[in-house]
Protein backbone atom coordinates (compact mmCIF):
# COMPACT_ATOMS: atom_id res chain seq x y z
CA UNK A 1 0.00 0.00 0.00
CA UNK A 2 1.40 3.09 -1.03
CA UNK A 3 0.87 6.22 1.42
CA UNK A 4 1.38 10.10 0.83
CA UNK A 5 2.49 11.90 3.63
CA UNK A 6 2.99 15.75 4.18
CA UNK A 7 5.18 17.56 7.14
CA UNK A 8 1.98 20.27 8.39
CA UNK A 9 2.98 21.57 11.71
CA UNK A 10 -0.30 21.88 13.25
CA UNK A 11 -1.32 18.85 12.49
CA UNK A 12 1.81 17.28 13.60
CA UNK A 13 2.28 18.84 16.93
CA UNK A 14 -1.81 18.13 17.84
CA UNK A 15 -0.81 14.84 17.27
CA UNK A 16 2.07 13.99 19.03
CA UNK A 17 1.12 16.51 21.86
CA UNK A 18 -2.24 14.22 22.09
CA UNK A 19 -0.04 10.52 22.25
CA UNK A 20 -1.03 8.86 25.65
CA UNK A 21 1.10 5.87 26.49
CA UNK A 22 1.74 3.95 29.59
CA UNK A 23 5.01 4.65 31.45
CA UNK A 24 7.96 2.80 29.95
CA UNK A 25 11.40 4.25 30.23
CA UNK A 26 12.40 6.91 32.84
CA UNK A 27 12.62 10.32 31.56
CA UNK A 28 14.10 13.59 34.32
CA UNK A 29 11.49 15.86 35.73
CA UNK A 30 13.45 19.25 37.21
CA UNK A 31 12.46 20.49 40.54
CA UNK A 32 13.59 23.48 42.39
CA UNK A 33 13.82 23.54 46.34
CA UNK A 34 10.86 26.27 47.64
CA UNK A 35 11.86 26.29 51.34
CA UNK A 36 11.43 22.69 52.69
CA UNK A 37 9.06 21.91 49.40
CA UNK A 38 10.53 20.63 45.96
CA UNK A 39 8.10 21.87 43.05
CA UNK A 40 8.43 21.02 39.26
CA UNK A 41 9.74 23.34 37.04
CA UNK A 42 7.44 24.44 34.50
CA UNK A 43 9.39 27.03 32.76
CA UNK A 44 12.40 29.04 32.95
CA UNK A 45 12.96 32.79 32.20
CA UNK A 46 16.08 33.37 31.37
CA UNK A 47 17.74 31.29 34.29
CA UNK A 48 15.08 31.80 36.54
CA UNK A 49 13.12 28.68 37.45
CA UNK A 50 8.98 29.43 37.64
CA UNK A 51 6.57 27.25 39.21
CA UNK A 52 2.95 26.47 38.96
CA UNK A 53 1.27 28.01 42.00
CA UNK A 54 -2.96 28.62 42.32
CA UNK A 55 -2.96 28.18 38.67
CA UNK A 56 -0.07 31.05 37.70
CA UNK A 57 3.36 30.45 37.14
CA UNK A 58 5.53 32.27 39.88
CA UNK A 59 9.51 32.97 39.87
CA UNK A 60 11.43 30.90 42.93
CA UNK A 61 14.41 32.40 44.07
CA UNK A 62 16.48 29.51 44.68
CA UNK A 63 19.01 27.19 42.71
CA UNK A 64 18.58 24.28 44.52
CA UNK A 65 18.04 21.50 41.83
CA UNK A 66 17.00 17.97 41.62
CA UNK A 67 16.02 16.19 38.69
CA UNK A 68 14.28 12.99 39.42
CA UNK A 69 13.24 10.19 37.43
CA UNK A 70 9.71 9.79 36.17
CA UNK A 71 8.11 6.99 33.33
CA UNK A 72 8.69 8.41 30.07
CA UNK A 73 9.96 10.88 27.74
CA UNK A 74 7.21 13.54 26.50
CA UNK A 75 6.85 12.52 22.14
CA UNK A 76 8.49 15.31 20.95
CA UNK A 77 11.85 15.79 19.16
CA UNK A 78 14.04 18.61 18.90
CA UNK A 79 17.37 19.02 16.96
CA UNK A 80 19.98 20.52 18.42
CA UNK A 81 22.97 21.57 16.25
CA UNK A 82 26.44 23.74 16.20
CA UNK A 83 26.89 22.86 19.85
CA UNK A 84 30.22 25.00 21.43
CA UNK A 85 31.50 24.92 24.34
CA UNK A 86 34.62 27.03 25.58
CA UNK A 87 35.76 28.53 29.19
CA UNK A 88 36.68 32.20 29.06
CA UNK A 89 39.12 33.63 31.77
CA UNK A 90 39.57 37.34 32.78
CA UNK A 91 42.24 38.07 35.46
CA UNK A 92 41.35 41.16 37.66
CA UNK A 93 43.83 43.81 38.33
CA UNK A 94 44.98 44.94 41.57
CA UNK A 95 46.76 43.94 44.72
CA UNK A 96 43.80 40.80 45.51
CA UNK A 97 44.16 39.51 41.66
CA UNK A 98 41.40 37.04 41.00
CA UNK A 99 40.49 34.91 37.60
CA UNK A 100 36.97 35.22 36.45
CA UNK A 101 35.93 31.79 34.75
CA UNK A 102 32.83 31.28 32.42
CA UNK A 103 31.83 28.39 30.87
CA UNK A 104 30.34 29.22 27.55
CA UNK A 105 27.14 26.89 26.08
CA UNK A 106 26.02 27.94 22.37
CA UNK A 107 23.62 25.69 20.14
CA UNK A 108 21.07 25.70 17.54
CA UNK A 109 17.96 24.48 18.47
CA UNK A 110 14.77 23.76 15.93
CA UNK A 111 11.30 21.71 15.91
CA UNK A 112 8.95 20.50 13.59
CA UNK A 113 5.99 22.02 15.05
CA UNK A 114 5.78 25.45 17.38
CA UNK A 115 6.88 24.57 21.14
CA UNK A 116 6.20 26.90 24.54
CA UNK A 117 8.22 26.87 27.59
CA UNK A 118 11.31 25.10 26.63
CA UNK A 119 14.53 25.44 28.60
CA UNK A 120 17.46 23.32 29.03
CA UNK A 121 19.47 21.99 32.10
CA UNK A 122 23.39 21.35 31.75
CA UNK A 123 24.28 18.81 33.99
CA UNK A 124 27.30 18.59 34.63
CA UNK A 125 29.72 16.60 36.54
CA UNK A 126 33.61 17.41 37.48
CA UNK A 127 36.06 15.34 38.08
CA UNK A 128 35.65 14.74 41.65
CA UNK A 129 32.14 13.42 41.48
CA UNK A 130 30.64 16.70 42.37
CA UNK A 131 27.68 17.49 40.25
CA UNK A 132 25.77 20.41 39.39
CA UNK A 133 22.84 21.92 37.72
CA UNK A 134 22.32 24.68 35.98
CA UNK A 135 19.23 26.01 34.00
CA UNK A 136 18.71 28.44 30.68
CA UNK A 137 15.51 29.52 29.02
CA UNK A 138 15.11 28.48 25.18
CA UNK A 139 11.82 30.21 24.91
CA UNK A 140 9.41 29.52 22.29
CA UNK A 141 10.16 27.71 19.16
CA UNK A 142 8.79 28.45 15.91
CA UNK A 143 7.76 24.99 13.46
CA UNK A 144 11.12 25.10 11.45
CA UNK A 145 12.71 27.84 12.49
CA UNK A 146 16.25 27.65 14.16
CA UNK A 147 16.84 29.04 17.40
CA UNK A 148 19.92 30.25 18.39
CA UNK A 149 21.07 29.97 22.14
CA UNK A 150 24.60 31.56 23.92
CA UNK A 151 24.01 30.38 27.85
CA UNK A 152 27.06 31.86 29.86
CA UNK A 153 27.59 30.37 33.68
CA UNK A 154 30.46 31.36 36.17
CA UNK A 155 32.69 28.82 37.37
CA UNK A 156 34.72 28.68 40.75
CA UNK A 157 38.28 29.64 40.50
CA UNK A 158 38.82 25.67 40.03
CA UNK A 159 37.69 24.42 37.47
CA UNK A 160 39.31 21.25 36.45
CA UNK A 161 38.08 18.29 34.46
CA UNK A 162 34.63 17.90 34.11
CA UNK A 163 31.54 16.44 32.12
CA UNK A 164 28.07 17.38 30.80
CA UNK A 165 24.85 15.75 29.50
CA UNK A 166 22.29 17.99 27.40
CA UNK A 167 18.49 17.92 28.90
CA UNK A 168 15.66 19.67 27.01
CA UNK A 169 11.89 20.07 28.39
CA UNK A 170 9.17 21.42 26.98
CA UNK A 171 6.68 22.99 29.64
CA UNK A 172 8.21 20.64 32.73
CA UNK A 173 8.63 17.63 30.37
CA UNK A 174 12.12 16.45 29.45
CA UNK A 175 11.95 15.43 25.21
CA UNK A 176 14.04 13.51 23.39
CA UNK A 177 16.55 15.26 21.15
CA UNK A 178 19.51 15.03 18.93
CA UNK A 179 22.73 14.92 21.96
CA UNK A 180 21.09 12.20 23.66
CA UNK A 181 22.91 8.77 21.88
CA UNK A 182 21.44 7.13 18.96
CA UNK A 183 21.08 3.74 20.32
CA UNK A 184 19.48 5.11 23.27
CA UNK A 185 17.04 7.20 21.64
CA UNK A 186 16.40 3.95 19.35
CA UNK A 187 15.72 1.93 22.34
CA UNK A 188 13.16 4.64 23.95
CA UNK A 189 11.81 4.69 20.38
CA UNK A 190 11.09 1.34 19.84
CA UNK A 191 8.97 1.08 23.29
CA UNK A 192 7.41 3.84 22.88
CA UNK A 193 5.56 2.85 19.74
CA UNK A 194 5.24 -0.89 20.62
CA UNK A 195 2.81 0.80 23.63
CA UNK A 196 0.79 3.02 21.39
CA UNK A 197 0.33 0.41 19.11
CA UNK A 198 -0.26 -2.93 21.18
CA UNK A 199 -3.97 -2.51 21.48
CA UNK A 200 -4.55 -1.24 17.84
CA UNK A 201 -6.38 -3.70 15.48
CA UNK A 202 -6.66 -1.52 12.32
CA UNK A 203 -4.16 1.91 11.42
CA UNK A 204 -4.91 2.05 7.68
CA UNK A 205 -1.75 4.39 7.15
CA UNK A 206 1.31 5.13 8.72
CA UNK A 207 1.73 8.32 11.31
CA UNK A 208 4.66 10.65 11.88
CA UNK A 209 5.94 10.35 15.61
CA UNK A 210 8.97 11.74 15.89
CA UNK A 211 11.47 13.04 14.02
CA UNK A 212 14.12 15.98 13.26
CA UNK A 213 13.09 19.06 11.20
CA UNK A 214 15.68 18.88 7.70
CA UNK A 215 17.98 21.37 8.22
CA UNK A 216 18.15 23.88 5.16
CA UNK A 217 20.86 23.62 3.26
CA UNK A 218 24.49 25.99 3.91
CA UNK A 219 24.94 26.18 0.08
CA UNK A 220 21.20 27.95 -0.65
CA UNK A 221 21.07 30.14 2.67
CA UNK A 222 22.63 33.21 0.54
CA UNK A 223 19.85 32.63 -1.95
CA UNK A 224 17.15 32.44 0.77
CA UNK A 225 14.89 30.44 -1.52
CA UNK A 226 12.13 28.59 -0.71
CA UNK A 227 12.05 24.78 -2.39
CA UNK A 228 10.91 21.73 -1.15
CA UNK A 229 11.00 17.65 -1.56
CA UNK A 230 9.20 14.59 -2.00
CA UNK A 231 10.42 11.64 -0.82
CA UNK A 232 9.95 8.27 -1.13
CA UNK A 233 10.42 5.33 1.36
CA UNK A 234 9.38 1.91 3.52
CA UNK A 235 8.28 2.23 6.79
CA UNK A 236 8.86 -0.89 8.63
CA UNK A 237 6.75 -2.48 11.37
CA UNK A 238 8.37 -0.74 13.97
CA UNK A 239 8.69 2.30 12.35
CA UNK A 240 11.97 3.09 11.32
CA UNK A 241 12.36 4.59 7.61
CA UNK A 242 14.29 2.07 5.01
CA UNK A 243 16.00 3.25 1.70
CA UNK A 244 14.66 6.90 1.39
CA UNK A 245 14.82 8.40 -2.00
CA UNK A 246 14.33 11.58 -3.74
CA UNK A 247 11.60 11.54 -5.84
CA UNK A 248 11.54 15.33 -6.75
CA UNK A 249 13.32 18.37 -5.14
CA UNK A 250 13.49 22.25 -6.55
CA UNK A 251 16.79 21.86 -5.94
CA UNK A 252 19.29 18.32 -5.09
CA UNK A 253 20.22 20.36 -1.67
CA UNK A 254 16.34 20.29 -0.52
CA UNK A 255 16.39 16.59 -1.25
CA UNK A 256 19.36 15.41 0.00
CA UNK A 257 18.70 17.56 3.49
CA UNK A 258 15.35 15.65 3.55
CA UNK A 259 16.71 12.10 3.29
CA UNK A 260 19.09 13.13 6.01
CA UNK A 261 16.49 13.97 8.24
CA UNK A 262 14.10 11.34 7.33
CA UNK A 263 16.89 8.72 7.92
CA UNK A 264 16.20 9.25 11.66
CA UNK A 265 12.32 9.75 12.02
CA UNK A 266 9.93 6.98 13.37
CA UNK A 267 6.32 6.44 12.61
CA UNK A 268 3.43 4.69 14.15
CA UNK A 269 3.22 1.91 11.40
CA UNK A 270 0.48 0.21 9.59
CA UNK A 271 -1.73 -1.83 11.59
CA UNK A 272 -3.81 -4.61 10.25
CA UNK A 273 -5.87 -7.28 12.16
CA UNK A 274 -3.61 -6.47 15.13
CA UNK A 275 -0.11 -6.72 13.70
CA UNK A 276 2.15 -4.46 12.42
CA UNK A 277 2.72 -3.96 8.64
CA UNK A 278 5.45 -2.71 6.32
CA UNK A 279 4.38 -0.06 4.07
CA UNK A 280 5.27 2.07 1.24
CA UNK A 281 4.57 6.12 1.35
CA UNK A 282 5.87 9.47 0.11
CA UNK A 283 6.38 12.61 2.01
CA UNK A 284 6.82 16.21 1.50
CA UNK A 285 9.03 18.85 2.83
CA UNK A 286 8.34 22.33 2.27
CA UNK A 287 11.62 24.63 3.03
CA UNK A 288 11.86 28.79 3.28
CA UNK A 289 14.44 30.43 4.85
Amino acid sequence: MQQNLRLHAAALSALVLASVAPPILAQQALYVAKGDTALLVREVRDQTPMVEENGKLVPVDSYRYLLNEIPEYAPIFISVRHVQTDISYVESMGDNKQTNRTFKFFAEFEANFNLERVFLVLDITRENSEEKLFVQEVGNLVARVPKNILFKMPFDQNVGPFKYVVHLFVDGREVLHSEIPFDYREQVLNRMIAARIKDVRNAPSPRPFMGPAPEYPAALRKAKVKGEAVVGMRIDIHGNVQDPCVKSASDPAFGESAVAALRLWRFLPRVKDGSPVETKAQMRFDFAN
